[in-house]
């Protein structure tokens, strides 16, 4: 069968294999043991996708490439080899999706036709909402899949026993093995029948080399990446970040849906609020996407040390910076304590470890910077 660009399996290896060595490259690193192995994994499935002619047509005599799970820790490169290998896979229809915004999607559409399905059209709301969303896809991609909510895991169970019933490719990176998915031993039982699904039919591959990428400048250059965390908050340290500090008259409340939510302002390229405001309301991924879609830079003021704040709010706050960083929205945060005493005392689950790695990634400004000071050692030296 004649395959995209006439290309022959090496070839196509060839080609892939260097791309993403070109990109890491460019970012002043060299894949390392572990993503080289992984790559590899990765390679063989663009060969096998090549040789059914997915572009071109299934081949029905030639399966279907086993999809692929990449987890491991927080930093280790593997959202980054995912996305390199995904932008150079030779493949029209494909999708890379959030794993935040496709659940948001996935759900309102099964809202969209539940009731017209209750008349008894014979198609289940699920698989409805999803053949809207991913269409004629043959190759899909979860970056940062992860559940906490068992009412997520029940949706996700039936959301994977559809996608795996397609003829379609599933990628997905992710910082939990299967078995450690719904990581709360209360609700773990609820996901049992999905981590079964992931394992079952997913080639499950484990990336957990010695280097922290993000402990580097190589996988740092990103929107979200653009942010600072500002400690203690001076009005020149705000200067200094392009940011005025709300006055008392900018204080709203704004509308998502059927809710209101109290915000310290909301500009017309930025939304301030407190750690209270959002973390310690019932905020939810459904706000937060909303709202970045209104507004591309975040501040958020007054933040505390994590473990001061009750587990929901710790979980809402872990939450904001997963869906800000999935989306690559700039965020910039607000603290009297500056970020490596906030770092020193986040100890918690795999959630805190890629929180704290994403956090790495902010610039931060912890040394008072005041305008008048500086203006009074001027006139000291001067006399």
């Amino acid at each position: 069968m004649t395959t995209p660009d006439a290309r022959t399996p090496a070839s196509l290896r060839q080609v892939l294999a260097t791309a993403v060595e070109a990109d890491a490259a460019s970012r002043g690193f060299a894949l390392d043991a572990d993503q080289s192995r992984v790559l590899e994994h990765l390679v063989s499935l663009a060969e096998q996708l090549e040789a059914r002619g997915t572009a071109a047509g299934p081949d029905a005599d030639t399966p279907l490439p086993r999809s692929v799970y990449v987890w491991g820790d927080s930093g280790r490169g593997k959202s980054w080899l995912l996305n390199s290998f995904f932008a150079a896979l030779p493949v029209a229809k494909k999708r890379r999706v959030h794993f935040h915004s496709f659940f948001r999607q996935v759900h309102a559409g099964i809202q969209k036709h539940r009731d017209g399905l209750r008349a008894g059209s014979g198609e289940n709301s699920v698989h409805v909402a999803v053949g809207e969303l991913i269409k004629d896809v043959e190759v899909l991609y979860f970056d940062e899949f992860h559940v906490h909510d068992p009412a997520d895991a029940l949706m996700l169970t039936r959301l994977l026993e559809d996608l795996l019933s397609r003829d379609i490719v599933l990628l997905a990176s992710s910082n939990y093995s299967p078995g450690a998915l719904m990581p709360n031993p209360t609700w773990h039982e609820s996901f049992v029948a999905g981590i079964r699904l992931i394992e079952e039919n997913m080639l499950v591959l484990e990336l957990n080399g010695a280097i922290d990428y993000r402990a580097t400048d190589g996988l740092s250059a990103s929107g979200f990446a653009s942010g600072s965390w500002l400690s203690p908050g001076t009005p020149e340290q705000l200067l200094a970040a392009g940011l005025v500090a709300p006055t008392p008259e900018e204080q709203q409340r704004i509308l998502v849906r059927t809710r209101e939510f109290d915000v310290r302002a909301a500009r017309e390229t930025e939304l301030w609020v407190t750690f209270a405001d959002i973390a310690r309301a019932r905020t939810t991924p459904i706000e937060y996407l909303d709202w970045i879609e209104r507004f591309p830079t975040w501040v958020i003021t007054e933040v505390p040390l994590l473990q001061s704040a009750d587990l929901q709010s710790q979980q809402r706050f872990i939450n904001i910076i997963d869906v800000l960083a999935d989306a690559d929205t700039a965020l910039v945060i607000v603290s009297e304590h500056p970020l490596a005493e906030f770092l020193a005392n986040a100890s918690g689950g795999r959630d805190w470890f890629r929180m704290t790695s994403r956090l790495q990634l902010l610039r931060t400004t912890t040394t008072p910077v005041s305008l008048t000071e500086d203006a009074e050692a001027t006139e000291e030296g001067a006399s």
